[in-house]
């Protein structure tokens, strides 16, 4: 099937509803999600990959080896919202991405006997701390107080399957230009990329819950250096051209349900061919901002990485595959 990308702030969080929850054979639970009949797509503007790309996969015990075990890749990817406060496409990001959380924990905390197994009367603050965000503070790690010595950033997944060792997602240089992913990623540290991502949907396990956002396709800096040309995201941009992106809901369920099992993993880990899509644009006075930065962000200081998942959790006799 196909879908058509929306920009940030054009989203109606009203029109998000859900479908009926799926059991997971690891224990968990997934909740697809819809936006008014249609999968909730979103063209994101120009952002920086300060860690570049990241296996955020679990290690674990297995009690009849005695061996720890990696998991198979889990790729994700953190872009940083560096200099929002002067690009209004990013504040629109990060403003509705707060907004599309706020209501999924409102929805979570009425579903919550279906969704949680718990009624959780009178707790929905509690309900609400259950939430695994895909949006990174910096925050002091004793307290949980905010420090703000760097930006926010939002994680999103790279679809990959470990069977083919091949990422399901199409990916272009910054001229449109189709480029071989699994060449790139070790080269991405402090790039720069332009992302479509879908929120898949919620998953639920260990008594926590988030979302998967997967992205679709990317176009992305081949090196720190190079330059790049903008794709136009400013408020008076024309309505996104209705170039569809194809779509596969089996890949969906799969994507789903890995961030379920590797909850189940880990209790203590925050899970975190197609036609191209067709972007609208920045204005050339954006664009011309953005290449004046390019100096200031020598200076900026990066992010520490994010922590590594915790180490040893103990499998059953088999691992289930999803």
């Amino acid at each position: 099937m196909d879908y058509t990308p929306f920009l940030p702030k054009h989203i109606d969080i009203s029109k998000i509803t859900y479908q009926p929850p799926k059991k997971n054979t690891n224990g968990g639970k997934s909740v697809r999600l819809n936006y008014a009949g249609e999968r909730l797509v979103l063209q994101l503007p120009v952002m920086h990959m300060p860690y570049g790309i990241t296996d955020a996969a679990n290690v674990v015990f297995d009690k009849n080896t005695k061996k720890q075990q990696q998991q198979p890749p889990r790729y994700v990817v953190d872009v940083s919202f560096r200099g929002k406060e002067d690009n209004k496409p990013l504040t629109n990001f990060f403003d509705k991405l707060q907004e599309i959380e706020s209501k999924i924990k409102k929805d979570v905390f009425a579903n919550r006997v279906t969704w949680l197994n718990d009624r959780y009367e009178d707790m929905e603050a509690l309900v609400a701390k259950l939430f695994s965000s895909n949006l990174r503070f910096d925050k002091d790690k004793e307290t949980g107080k905010l420090l703000n010595r760097y930006p926010p950033t939002f994680r999103a997944k790279l679809p990959y399957r470990d069977e083919t060792d091949t990422f399901s997602f199409d990916s272009y240089d910054m001229d449109g230009n189709e480029v071989n992913f699994m060449e790139l990623k070790d080269t991405l540290k402090g790039a720069k990329t332009r992302l479509t991502i879908e929120l898949v949907g919620l998953w639920f396990a260990g008594g926590k819950y988030g979302c998967t956002w997967k992205v679709i396709n990317g176009y992305f800096q081949k090196s720190r250096i190079a330059r790049y040309k903008t794709i136009e995201d400013s408020d008076e941009e024309a309505d996104v051209v209705k170039k569809a992106v194809a779509h596969d809901d089996d890949d969906d369920d799969e994507d789903l349900n890995e961030d379920v099992v590797a909850a189940v993993q880990n209790l203590k880990v925050t899970p975190s061919k197609s036609s191209p899509v067709t972007v609208v644009s920045e204005s050339e006075e954006e664009e011309e901002e953005e290449e004046d930065e390019d100096d200031e962000d020598e200076r900026e200081p990066t992010p520490p990485p994010p922590p590594p998942p915790k180490k040893k959790t103990t499998i059953a006799k088999k691992t289930m595959k999803v």
